[in-house]
């Protein structure tokens, strides 16, 4: 017969036998390797920097008790989008197979992981204790089955992320080049500038560039050119804040030389070119006729080819674009060209602008050219919908409107900016901090970095601000006399008729009409653009026209 004390002794052994093998061990027992990374990719989400996330991740393990070793810090600037791609990332996991560690700490899993490749290494090296702990600074992890559920919908979220974020960047990088923003480095003697990130002249460094081609075009050698930058302390930079740097060669100079964005007119993708001169007050370095003659172009060249069509189709494309409606199906109308071949050798083909219902089974098949809408304008206008007194005043009453809310939005803006740079200011102070406190010297490298990306912020934010309280006292609207008013809207039509320039035309018509619905090749209705769809109600009830 069993004695119960005995019994219980034995029930007690085995229950301290079950939980010490289920039981997480401590974290102190884990050497964990502290893994930050950061790449370009990250940066239209605002993830941390790396001595971002190495200051949470220190402040989570010491609030944690979690053993810390400078040794272990592992920092890398590479994109986790691609397998294979990370070589210190792979070197981590095979110094884990090792032994060296047996844990993980970083800021996020998408730190660790956005390919499903080294997605499912971590599970697999989890799943045979190889990893026996993960820790993150914001999530947490348990090592059960819950626990590699969820650690690998987080690593499926930040797959499907990245894979939108690519398509998001590229039709992003698409539109910003079309309106003439700078996406890559500046080019030589010119500089970002704004947040726009506008290329303007980069002062002396500018002119010398303006030598480069004047010198080409007296025929001196690319060495010559290249001597005359170097000797005259030519420099380049990003922007106002960057470290410059003199480099200039035969090898760049001629780069420089073949490069039309010079001229103002910049190719991208498959054929595109895009008009800096048009998008802003781009200040060209060399003439386009003196870049003909440097580079030795013909008319059948590709580049004058890409010119010519885009002088002929870019702009007449842009004619009130978005603006034509369909009574049949109340969808917007596509704007677009027709060719017709010439047969008269050495003629430019005839093209012809119209537009057109693209929506499937819309009954409405019929083109539409420009010249209908403009004569269903002017015949508008010809009608004096705003010639009183009674719309001027009213127009003014807008005006003013409109700039009151513009100065709203700007003050708006304004405050948000200086709220950034207060937080920005403690970024930079903690920064600051954390380097006269650091030992690593590659970690200070990291955060010497940091500290000069928080000042050039700082700088644009300020620049921004400045610019913002420019606009907010000076936003005040233009007060017309009555007669000048009057002289304006009687004159429009003989304008609009008479204007050969179609971004000149589409810049009057989108200023007077938003909107214009076409039935059986006529304009049915049409709506006016504020504050003219006020002023047309006044007028008619004060018995104008």
């Amino acid at each position: 017969m069993f004695n119960p004390s005995t019994i219980k002794e034995f029930q007690t052994i085995l229950e301290t036998s079950f939980h010490s093998k289920n039981d997480t061990p401590p974290i102190t027992s884990f050497n964990y390797a502290i893994y930050l990374r950061k790449s370009t990719e990250d940066e239209l989400k605002q993830v941390k920097s790396i001595p971002d996330q190495l200051i949470e991740c220190r402040a989570y393990a010491e609030r944690i008790g979690l053993p810390w070793k400078d040794k272990n810090i592992i920092a890398e600037t590479a994109s986790a989008k691609q397998a294979d791609r990370r070589p210190k990332f792979r070197k981590m996991l095979n110094d884990i197979k090792l032994g060296k560690y047996d844990a993980i700490l970083a800021w996020h899993p998408d730190r660790l992981s956005r390919n499903m490749k080294e997605a499912g290494e971590i599970i697999e090296l989890i799943d045979t204790g190889e990893i026996k702990d993960l820790k993150f600074v914001s999530s947490t992890f348990e090592n059960s089955p819950s626990g590699k559920m969820m650690l690998g919908i987080f690593f499926v979220l930040s797959k499907e992320y990245s894979d939108k974020l690519s398509v998001d960047v590229s039709r992003g990088n698409k539109h910003s080049v079309e309106k003439g923003f700078c996406i890559n480095k500046s080019k030589h003697g010119y500089i970002k500038v704004g947040t726009e990130q506008y290329l303007r002249p980069d002062g002396r460094n500018f002119d010398l560039i303006k030598d480069a081609f004047r010198m080409r075009v007296e025929r001196k050698t690319l060495d010559e050119i290249a001597d005359y930058l170097v000797k005259n302390d030519y420099s380049r930079a990003t922007n106002a804040t960057t470290k410059r740097y003199t480099t200039m060669n035969r090898q760049k100079i001629d780069k420089v030389l073949k490069d039309t964005f010079y001229t103002g007119l910049y190719i991208y993708g498959k054929n595109k070119v895009v008009n800096l001169i048009e998008q802003y007050d781009f200040e060209p370095a060399v003439s386009f006729e003196d870049f003909k003659k440097i580079n030795k172009l013909s008319e059948d060249s590709r580049f004058m080819k890409l010119f010519r069509n885009y002088k002929k189709d870019t702009i007449k494309a842009n004619l009130m674009r978005g603006m034509i409606t369909c009574a049949e199906c109340s969808n917007p109308m596509s704007s677009g060209l027709t060719i017709k071949k010439s047969k008269v050798e050495g003629k430019d083909d005839t093209r012809y602008f119209y537009y057109r219902c693209d929506t499937v089974d819309c009954s409405n098949t019929q083109n539409l050219r420009p010249n209908v809408i403009i004569k269903y304008i002017c015949e508008y206008l010809e009608g004096k919908p705003f010639s009183s007194e009674a719309s001027h005043t009213s127009y003014l009453k807008e005006m003013k409107r409109e700039a009151k809310i513009k100065v709203e939005e700007d003050t708006r803006t304004l405050f948000s900016l200086r709220a950034k740079k207060g937080v920005l200011g403690a970024k930079l102070e903690q920064s600051k901090q954390a380097l006269a406190g650091e030992k690593l010297e590659s970690i200070k490298d990291l955060f010497r970095e940091d500290i000069k990306n928080h000042q050039m912020n700082l700088l644009q934010i300020d620049t921004d601000i400045e610019a913002l309280e420019v606009s907010i006292a000076s936003n005040k609207p233009t007060i017309s006399e009555y007669k000048d008013f009057l002289e304006l809207m009687e004159n429009l039509p003989k304008y609009i008729r008479g204007e050969d320039d179609m971004e000149v035309l589409d810049f009057y018509i989108r200023k007077i009409f938003s909107n214009f619905t076409i039935t059986n090749g006529n304009v049915s209705n049409s709506t006016l653009s504020s504050p003219f769809d006020k002023l047309e109600n006044i007028n008619v009830s004060k018995g104008g026209r």
